[in-house]
């Protein structure tokens, strides 16, 4: 059933004195070094798992550990209004184009980027993937690439 409020009722609750109201607390801002630091400890339950079922994940890490965080597409995650986060599933070598695509994008639009590109098969890989970071994003202050 659905009741509707008459305005006599509503005119009651506006009248509660200031005391009665509840204080929202604004969240202290984080830093990238701070966000960086949460995502380096997150172990994916499975690291085979969607995109989304990661992507969500990682939202609730975050949420949990008072991150404002908005679901998007590209990339996966914005965290704080300020922080871009996306993941990605390493299969190939054109995983590896399009992921530092992105990475190259979100750090033009947010001025930082980070990126959790996952299932990389071994070290050689790993060092292909540092190496095409540093010859395409030269900055390592607001630009992380976590490989799991």
């Amino acid at each position: 059933m659905f009741e509707v409020n008459s305005t006599l009722e509503c005119s009651d609750i506006d009248q509660k004195t200031s005391s009665s109201k509840k204080t929202h607390r604004k969240p202290k801002p984080h830093s990238f070094a701070s966000l960086t630091a949460v995502l380096q400890s997150w172990q994916p339950s499975d690291a085979t798992a969607s995109r989304r079922m990661l992507a969500n994940e990682v939202l609730m890490l975050l949420e949990g550990k008072d991150y404002g965080c908005v679901k998007s597409c590209i990339p996966a995650l914005i965290v704080d209004k300020q922080y871009p986060v996306d993941l990605l599933h390493y299969r190939s070598e054109q995983d590896l184009s399009e992921f530092l695509a992105r990475m190259l994008w979100m750090h033009q639009e947010f001025s930082s980027a980070i990126g959790i590109l996952l299932g990389v098969p071994d070290e050689e890989t790993a060092a292909k993937v540092e190496e095409a970071y540093e010859s395409i994003l030269t900055t390592d202050e607001d630009c992380v690439v976590l490989l799991m």
